[in-house]
């Protein structure tokens, strides 16, 4: 009687949890980008690396009006969750249909006598690559935002003609089985195809800055390019701008990788943005080798996935997926207010002296 009892219990606390989530609102949909600037969004297929790019950036709008992701992105990445999963498709769909947006993808660039300032951005490996919420706070100042999505070590990337890049099985399974060894061997592989990326984005940015048929002909300040990337991003960016001369100043939000980071420090301006415990002890050595005025904040009440858009997760979502255990606008808003300063500072701000 006891175990049907409780198989009874769980079944009723299994359809109750299900009739929650179809109903319930999963994200803050009311925070709006901080900056004067409408965001425009633009995706390009660079053929010479097999990459397709977001472009973020600033606008002549000065309303902040609600989007979706693409329709196609969002139709394959349910697809790709339910097919891995026993949460029903209507949950996966109802979770990205809330994730906002404030870029339109018909808007015009900036009209400006000054050329905008750059900022690429790589995300976490294998992670679902939701951060717009970041990435168009910065359009929203002025910033062309470049948002990598590499092929193959995230979960989506719908490239032109409907085609579409999944995970790496192999990577995956070493991810779901908790196996170490086989991840961190896959994520050297992707430390150094990453760093090619960058390389690759940038050569495309000299490119299309000369071309008079590209929307961005002669607007994009090349001078001076920022870095940004989240967990194992933030280490790429981290590995790179400390060895390249193309990065003029680089943010790390939460990332380290054991078999490519070095604590050796460097003089590019760098911030270091860390959950509330730290992302890792051997970046803190870092960090104390880095020249004075380098940054290091840790953010009270920040979980590893509050530098995405789950930042923007109501309770108890924010907990389950690991965004805030704190409160979850004033970490965003925090964040935010971080990579601003920051790049205002040592990019935009430079470029005016």
């Amino acid at each position: 009687m006891k175990k049907i009892l409780f198989v009874g219990a769980f079944l009723a606390t299994a359809l109750a949890l299900i009739a929650f989530l179809i109903t319930e609102q999963f994200f803050d949909r009311t925070q709006l980008p901080s900056g004067q600037y409408g965001i425009g969004i633009a995706s390009e297929h660079l053929g010479a690396c097999e990459l397709m790019v977001n472009i973020f950036y600033p606008t002549n709008a000065t309303t902040h009006a609600l989007h979706h992701y693409p329709e196609k992105y969002r139709a394959e990445w349910v697809r790709f969750r339910a097919h891995r999963s026993i949460i029903p498709q209507k949950i996966w769909r109802r979770i990205i249909d809330q994730l906002p947006s404030f870029a339109d993808e018909h808007a015009q660039l900036l009209e400006s006598a000054d050329k905008i300032p750059v900022i690429i951005f790589l995300p976490g490996i294998g992670g679902d690559g939701f951060y717009r919420t970041y990435l168009e706070d910065l359009a929203s100042h002025g910033y062309a935002v470049i948002e990598i999505q590499p092929p193959h070590d995230v979960p989506i990337v719908v490239f032109d003609g409907g085609r579409v890049a999944e995970l790496d099985s192999q990577f995956e399974l070493a991810m779901n089985t908790g196996n170490r060894e086989q991840i961190y061997e896959y994520r050297t592989g992707a430390h150094y195809r990453w760093l090619e990326y960058i390389n690759c984005v940038i050569n495309w940015l000299e490119s299309v800055s000369k071309n008079q048929e590209s929307p961005f002909f002669g607007k994009l300040d090349l001078e001076r390019i920022g870095l940004l990337g989240h967990s194992h991003g933030g280490g790429v960016v981290t590995d790179y701008c400390s060895k390249n001369n193309r990065c003029k100043a680089g943010v790390n939000m939460d990332g380290w990788t054991k078999t490519t980071n070095s604590t050796r420090g460097f003089s590019v301006p760098f911030m270091f943005i860390e959950n509330e415990h730290g992302a890792h002890e051997q970046l803190s050595e870092l960090y104390r080798n880095m020249p004075e005025g380098t940054e290091r904040f840790l953010i009270p009440g920040a979980g590893h996935m509050a530098f995405s858009d789950y930042i923007l997760a109501k309770k108890p979502f924010a907990y389950l997926f690991d965004g805030a255990r704190g409160d979850a606008q004033k970490i965003s808003e925090t964040t935010k207010k971080y990579l601003v300063q920051f790049f205002d500072r040592n990019i935009k701000n430079s470029l005016e002296k």
